[in-house]
């Protein structure tokens, strides 16, 4: 293992994987026509990106069996966390489509992210 070859593949999957789909979901949602960043969102979405590209890398850089059903898990889970929550009072047809394009846009950039992390950690391995 190449040490110069690891620290290029973190830096592709922790620095510029950030840039990278925070720009992605920024370009989402303005061609969407919804506000790019949204101010109940709970946890920050760099830390869960931050998360999830960091487990994608380590994952992809171990070679471990089962790698890609862990991270499919990953957003299953993501997604199960938010499918029953419970939503404000039937709002108009527009608050309603922006709940539709933050969830989308939500989970193309995670599946972007995860992406990005084995990128990398492929690139170190």
């Amino acid at each position: 293992m190449s040490v110069f070859w690891f620290l290029v593949g973190l830096l592709f999957a922790l620095v510029l994987g950030h840039f990278v789909v925070e720009w992605f979901i920024n370009w989402v949602r303005t061609k969407s026509g919804v506000e790019p960043r949204r101010t109940n969102a709970g946890v920050d979405n760099w830390i869960v990106g931050l998360f999830e590209r960091t487990l994608a890398f380590a994952l992809a850089f171990a070679n471990v069996p089962g790698t890609y059903a862990v991270l499919i898990a990953w957003m299953a889970a993501k997604l199960a966390l938010n499918w029953k929550r419970p939503l404000p009072p039937k709002g108009s047809k527009k608050e309603e489509r922006e709940r539709r394009v933050y969830g989308i846009s939500a989970l193309m950039a995670g599946t972007l992210s995860l992406s990005i992390g084995v990128i990398g950690g492929i690139i170190a391995r």
